[in-house]
């Protein structure tokens, strides 16, 4: 949900001082919030979602700190610690809300490209197994088109037929590198069980990937196979188009395609 420009004024005043001692450079993440309305393709998403990454962490540590303390029955700094904690937490869903309003308010609908020989093969290695798997899709991003080139198989924490649950140390470190060498983020793919258009139909679970990704300000979209060979192609609330080109692969309407050599 998009923040108020209003919002910034809650702050309590004797909070700020804090937080800027904790991580500096925050408040220019707040203050962002006012160019919203005015012009939100200014705001750079992936700042601020490394910087919503790093509130995070040092937030985690306060946490550790303060248990220690307890153990310690060091209540009054174990107290301090819980609170500057929470004061991160805070600013932390902030800044999410700004990214979120951001890439809601200032980005175009972006349109995905990708070749049919490319969806062929990852439809292939994801009804290989019984057990789920995830495709990390790296490619580049061309004005308001983004290309689909590079299928990455994910490290996987847990796997079983219905589910898959992506090792979140190995996606932080893809997601770098991805930064590193300029490319973007395109897409992720995975396979459901069972056959036929109503089996590629995202999950709760999948769109609270996506949302994720998309609050995040990646301009990645899902793709979902069944095992007979359909293909859904979502979003949580992100605009997009999709471009296949080659052959072998029909539009059966509202995202849903059909690989006709499956």
């Amino acid at each position: 949900m998009p923040v108020s420009s209003q919002s910034s004024t809650r702050w309590p005043k004797l909070m700020k001082p804090l937080i800027d001692r904790l991580v500096p450079g925050h408040s220019q993440a707040i203050q962002e919030e006012s160019a919203l309305t005015a012009n939100p393709a200014h705001i750079d998403l992936q700042a601020l979602a490394f910087r919503a990454e790093a509130l995070n962490d040092r937030a985690s540590a306060l946490v550790s700190d303060g248990r220690r303390a307890l153990a310690d029955f060091e209540f009054e700094l174990a107290a301090r610690r819980f609170d500057e904690a929470a004061a991160l937490q805070h600013v932390r869903r902030h800044v999410l809300d700004i990214q979120y309003s951001a890439s809601s308010l200032g980005d175009q609908r972006t349109v995905h490209v990708v070749n049919a020989s490319c969806i062929y093969d990852m439809y292939r290695q994801l009804i290989s197994s019984q057990h789920e798997q995830i495709r990390f899709v790296a490619g580049s991003r061309i004005g308001a088109f983004i290309t689909m080139e590079r299928p990455i198989e994910l490290k996987l924490d847990s796997a079983s037929l219905g589910h898959a649950s992506a090792n979140p140390e190995f996606t932080r470190k893809l997601l770098i590198e991805c930064e590193k060498f300029g490319s973007v983020f395109a897409a992720f793919f995975h396979a459901h069980p069972g056959n036929g258009p109503e089996n590629t139909r995202p999950s709760s679970i999948d769109l609270a990937t996506q949302e994720g990704y998309e609050r995040g300000g990646y301009r990645a979209i899902g793709g979902i196979f069944s095992r007979d060979g359909y293909l859904r192609f979502f979003t949580h609330a992100m605009p997009f188009q999709v471009k296949i080109i080659g052959k072998g692969i029909e539009n059966e309407g509202s995202c849903l395609y059909r690989l006709t050599e499956a």
